[in-house]
């Protein structure tokens, strides 16, 4: 009887632990800046840069963006630049930091030393207009840069 107890609390505790893990995580992802990154998608070329945010990842394509929660039962959404010209988006302002994908057990398939942006830019998306996407803690802002003369 005391055996049962003990490995019913055991697990309980385990649970908790876990859970609580899975919070500090989450958590301390929350507190990173957001930065960008080159896509190397082998499953959809069309993605240009990559963005990782608390609430999932920013999939940025020429004249279109994709925003995917993280949580496949709330999906995600799109941003399609209507009548803008198919620019590449490119990142901007290098940062210090890099990422590295060591994924497997195959060297050949890591990724190491991925450059990170602080910004993604659609240079002159619309004529004379360049739209700037860039983090302010961890909510993902923009802003559309209007050369003059521009309308």
């Amino acid at each position: 009887m005391i055996v049962i107890v003990y490995l019913l609390l055991g697990s309980v505790v385990s649970v908790k632990a876990q859970v609580e893990g899975i919070s500090r995580a989450t958590i301390a992802q929350s507190a990173l800046p957001i930065v960008f990154e080159p896509a190397a998608s082998q499953q959809d070329s069309s993605i240009a840069m990559i963005g990782r945010v608390a609430s999932g990842t920013v999939e940025f394509r020429p004249s279109a963006i994709a925003i995917h929660s993280g949580r496949k039962e709330t999906g995600g959404f799109g941003i399609n630049f209507d009548g803008a010209r198919s620019t590449v988006p490119r990142g901007a302002d290098l940062e210090q930091s890099l990422t590295n994908y060591l994924l497997g057990n195959d060297p050949a398939q890591w990724r190491t030393h991925v450059s990170n942006y602080a910004k993604v830019v659609y240079s002159n998306l619309y004529p004379g207009i360049d739209a700037v996407f860039y983090g302010n803690g961890n909510h993902l802002e923009h802003d559309f840069i209007v050369k003059p003369g521009a309308d």
